[in-house]
């Protein structure tokens, strides 16, 4: 009997990163792309390769992964969709995120709970190109949970610093990501300020950190600022994704958002649907605006504009 063949999608705003290996080492294809489509590479992948179907891992710059507080007696999904459309500048469908429980603060009755999101268009794209070339999506999973899960058996809270296909700072305790920031070109500020964000929200306290940093930060210079243990482990996303296996179990315990089942033609890029970036130094501000919302704003401003330019042209005329 053949063993069914499998893909590995890393999807970023930029970057689309893809192997069939099963073993290491590995060779993976990095292309470049505007993100107005994705069919065609999955047209090219299904007949070239003759995939059974992809594991799709998203970037941090695509995704929405936090823990947030929730009291006990609203865990029902739609107020968790309430909650999240309050957090993310997103619209919230009941199709693009997922949440699970990952602990209890009984002194005020409170739930923590892992949220996942996805931009709607984003999960269009990747939905529709899949079933344009008939390739089934395995599982669709961020990386930063793929991370975290990886250091689940850790008995301690811990800082990853990772740093291949993207630079990220990710505050993780079993398998849960309380927090994550795309910390390229940023200071040793930004390493500071998740750790006060997860003190000062969750009283959690960060004593450990771990490093899988091979490019031209060292993350030793950051310890000095944040004092912390290091340990070097070997986070490969990509062999992570080729292990994993698709979550089962209640909804409330797992994080699995699937494909459309009825995608339809997108119309807007994805440069339009992409998570914006986080102009705020605070890990936890996520910035609420996007480009369609900005250019609605700025047409209804000038048309408010016109109008009372030409109230005020007809007085004027009056008047004469």
């Amino acid at each position: 009997m053949f063993e069914k063949k499998i893909g590995i999608i890393y999807l970023t705003k930029s970057k689309i990163y893809y192997t069939t290996s099963t073993q290491i080492p590995y060779n993976i294809t990095e292309l470049s792309w505007d993100g107005t489509d994705l069919t065609s590479f999955f047209q090219k992948i299904k007949n070239t390769d003759k995939l059974d179907s992809v594991k799709i891992v998203l970037g941090d710059d695509l995704t929405y992964v936090l823990v947030t507080k929730i009291p006990s007696s609203s865990l029902d999904r739609a107020n968790i969709s309430r909650v999240i459309s309050g957090l993310i500048p997103e619209e919230i469908t009941d199709t693009n995120f997922d949440y699970r429980i990952v602990g209890k603060i009984n002194t005020t009755n409170t739930a923590l709970v892992q949220i996942f999101a996805i931009p709607q268009k984003i999960l269009f794209f990747i939905s529709y190109a899949a079933k344009l070339a008939k390739l089934p999506i395995y599982f669709i999973h961020p990386v930063s949970i793929l991370l975290a899960e990886a250091l689940k058996s850790m008995t301690s809270p811990n800082l990853i610093l990772w740093s291949r296909q993207e630079k990220l700072g990710i505050v993780s305790y079993q398998g849960s990501v309380y927090i994550t920031e795309n910390i390229l070109g940023k200071t040793d500020e930004a390493i500071t300020s998740l750790l006060d964000y997860v003190k000062s929200n969750f009283g959690i306290i960060i004593d450990t950190m771990i490093v899988d940093w091979t490019n031209e930060v060292s993350p030793l210079n950051l310890s000095k600022v944040v004092n912390l243990n290091i340990k070097k482990i070997d986070l490969d996303v990509i062999m992570l994704a080729l292990n994993k296996k698709s979550d089962k179990g209640a909804d409330k315990d797992i994080l699995q958002i699937k494909p459309l089942e009825n995608p339809i033609k997108p119309e807007t890029t994805l440069s339009t649907a992409m998570k914006p970036d986080s102009k705020s130094s605070q890990p936890h501000n996520i910035t609420k605006s996007n480009k369609i919302t900005s250019d609605y704003n700025l047409l209804i401003i000038i048309i408010v504009v016109l109008c009372v330019a030409i109230i005020i042209g007809v007085i004027i005329f009056l008047i004469i």
